[in-house]
């Protein structure tokens, strides 16, 4: 029997592990099936990606977990240099600056764990480097917690980064978004999925739509920010929302939203206007989401398809 949260390189999580015993021969005949997709070029397009649903919810094996994001991010992503130390010497001055302060607080935040500080310099150059290829977005805050998930699970600098940089520029992901000035990618993001609450919720719409100290779409962007970046949840649930982002894109982050939604409905449909805009903004410390199994259930039973995703979103856009 495996121990999953045991074996992210000494870095444990702050659940019970017990929860999340599998049998080995499940994971080994898992892995066997993960090391054959990422040995194939039948999955570039996210339509093509329905049919690894039910592998993707039964949970990606640890050993191979790395390669499958790696594989994922850079599918059919153009990438005309290779990362070296001498790419993140291109960094701006006023980038390197906020990246040197953030890294100091990345680990004991993103995975609640200190001790993983010691990667604190791969973090940097990663960083760096990214800044350097992509001066308009440069670095912002938030990006450090993204890049260091994947650094905690391989240790790899040099994957970390090419991860990082499909999940950043392969659209099929498209999170580069989220981080450009004035956050675009957040808040069209809160309008589709205020248009599933509509549909599934209206009177939580309408409690959203009623509260005079924020718009809905700011509540809801803080929302989707403070679930990407995780503080609070723990670490096997953050990999776990990196396989479905990786593989799925944004559809993994509205379809997580609705599962927040089912799980709180009866606190929320008590809640006042702007108390329910407060308590979807700090959704992340409820300590529900320790029981990882009970949130990946409500999680897969309440997943959006990615063509109702994108019909969605074409909606809301011609509006």
């Amino acid at each position: 029997m495996i121990k999953r949260s045991d074996q992210y390189n000494g870095y444990s999580s702050v659940y019970e592990p017990d929860d999340f015993i599998m049998e080995d021969i499940n994971i080994i005949k898992r892995t066997n099936e993960w090391k054959m997709i990422i040995k194939s070029e039948k999955f570039n397009k996210h339509e093509s990606r329905e049919v690894l649903k039910s592998l993707v919810f039964q949970g990606i094996p640890l050993e191979v977990r790395g390669e499958v994001w790696h594989k994922f991010a850079l599918v059919d992503l153009d990438t005309d240099f290779e990362y070296s130390d001498e790419i993140c010497h291109g960094v701006s001055e006023t980038a390197d600056d906020i990246i040197h302060r953030d890294s100091d607080r990345t680990f004991a935040g993103s995975i609640g764990n200190e001790r993983a500080s010691n990667a604190k310099d791969k973090l940097i150059r990663i960083l760096q480097s990214y800044a350097a290829k992509d001066p308009e977005i440069g670095y912002t805050q938030g990006m450090n917690f993204v890049a260091s998930i994947p650094l905690v699970l391989t240790v790899d600098e040099k994957k970390t980064f090419w991860t990082f940089y499909g999940m950043m520029q392969n659209p099929l992901i498209g999170i580069r978004d989220v981080f450009r000035e004035g956050l675009p990618g957040f808040f069209v993001l809160a309008e589709v999925w205020l248009e599933f609450v509509r549909r599934k919720y209206p009177w939580l719409k309408e409690k959203l739509e009623n509260n005079a100290s924020a718009a809905p779409s700011i509540a809801i962007a803080r929302c989707f920010q403070s679930m990407l970046i995780a503080f609070s949840v723990p670490l096997e649930l953050k990999m776990i929302m990196f396989d479905r982002l990786i593989i799925y894109g944004k559809v993994a982050l509205v379809s997580f939203e609705m599962a927040v939604i089912k799980i709180f409905c009866n606190e929320l449909y008590k809640c006042g206007p702007e108390d329910s805009a407060m308590f979807l903004m700090q959704v992340d410390k409820q300590p529900v989401f320790n029981d990882v199994p009970f949130i990946v259930e409500a999680w897969n039973e309440e997943w959006i398809s990615n063509h109702e995703f994108e019909e969605t979103k074409e909606l809301i856009m011609n509006m």
